[in-house]
């Protein structure tokens, strides 16, 4: 090594020393760390689609659907327009997908019928439907019996199922504003098809209606 090269390490050095004891301190270089925050997703209710349906004059044929329809909306009537309007309360119906049918006051058919509500009922992980009719006189409603064989009906393209059934067994009404979806409550035995258009949000699975008024 040079003489050269020594008295320039020898300098540095001596420089070095001569910062420190001068209460100097030699910062490292600041590192910026930047915090990445996600992205908020905004949280978008399903879009309701409502219908117009215009009711059989007979009890339909019952069909099967693979998840329960959401909780039932609210919905108050407004004064009747007419003598013997009848109203036909608003219901979720299937369309290859859950759709509302919004309530409306309506003429019967013919002298003497009778509007029958929808009739839901959790059989075997699987909602069994029938839509709202009219009833001609003297015509009671049949329930479907048990261990009829249903084909699963098929769903629009593009819908993204619900969920499935939860709760016990049997007829039930769609849950009341406020539940979760997927929810059923069960109405007493021998309860006649009837919706409950407003109620108390459940708040434990297979809460009973009790003192239901037809």
């Amino acid at each position: 090594m040079s003489n050269t090269s020594s008295f320039s390490i020898v300098k540095i050095s001596a420089m070095t020393l001569a910062l420190l004891a001068a209460g100097c301190v030699v910062q490292p270089p600041l590192v910026s760390h930047a915090t990445v925050q996600p992205v908020p997703v905004a949280s978008v209710a399903p879009r309701v689609v409502s219908v117009y349906v215009d009711p059989p004059l007979y009890q339909p044929p019952p069909i099967a659907v693979a998840w329960a329809p959401p909780p039932m909306l609210v919905e108050r009537p407004p004064s009747p327009p007419f003598a013997g309007a009848v109203w036909t309360g608003g219901y979720w119906t299937w369309q290859g997908n859950w759709v509302w049918a919004a309530g409306r006051w309506a003429t019967p058919p013919e002298p003497g019928y009778t509007w029958v509500q929808p009739y839901y009922e959790h059989r075997d992980g699987l909602v069994v439907f029938i839509t709202g009719h009219w009833s001609a006189p003297g015509v009671a409603f049949i329930p479907p019996p048990p261990g009829l064989g249903l084909v699963v009906s098929a769903a629009v393209a593009g819908v993204v199922a619900g969920l499935a059934p939860i709760g016990p067994q049997g007829v039930f009404v769609p849950a009341p504003p406020g539940s979760r979806l997927g929810l059923i409550v069960p109405a007493p035995v021998g309860t006649p098809p009837a919706v409950v258009v407003s109620a108390p949000p459940v708040t434990n699975v297979g809460m009973r209606v009790q003192n239901t008024t037809i």
